[in-house]
């Protein structure tokens, strides 16, 4: 058994309906001894682009599970910037971006007074909201080095579109 580390925990608390696979500790392990796994499969080329276009950084990420946390809610920028606590460094201006990238993507509904509400435009967005809540809390370095993976492939597509070619 690990010891507890104490201190702050770094990440979010979430509760949302997760889609896990299940496997045994060995063949003839008992049902009870099941443990839930998300393993590099579940990291797909469509979740990939999910991510590459919607989260494009952890902070967004943690963002968007706020969100997603609480779906009935309707929330100011400043709200989200200060539900993510003291140790982010997420602000308004930075919420208030992340927030348009989600409208863009279809996954929010825009209301009176500049207010946003968690709302995906169809079940395969919200799986993908599911996915990420579920490789945050299980894998997230993992997600954290595929966020910025896709990130820098993202501007190194961009910068080689600049690069004269030698003929």
């Amino acid at each position: 058994m690990r010891p507890r580390r104490r201190g702050k925990r770094r990440f979010l608390p979430l509760e949302l309906g997760l889609h896990v696979s299940h496997r045994r500790s060995s063949p003839g392990a008992a049902a009870h001894n099941e443990k839930q796994v998300l393993d590099d499969s579940a990291f797909t080329d469509e979740f990939c682009r999910f991510l590459q276009t919607s989260v494009t950084s952890v902070d967004a990420a943690e963002l968007l599970l706020v969100l997603a946390a609480e779906p009935g809610r309707w929330w100011l920028a400043v709200e989200l910037a200060a539900k993510l606590g003291p140790a982010s460094t997420v602000g308004e201006a930075d919420a208030l971006r992340y927030l348009e990238q989600f409208l863009t993507g279809a996954l929010l509904a825009a209301g009176p007074d500049r207010r946003v509400q968690y709302r995906p435009a169809n079940e395969r967005l919200a799986e993908h909201v599911r996915m990420l809540a579920q490789a945050y809390k299980e894998r997230p370095v993992t997600l954290f080095r595929v966020i910025y993976a896709l990130r820098d492939l993202k501007i190194q597509s961009f910068a080689d579109a600049f690069k004269l070619r030698m003929k």
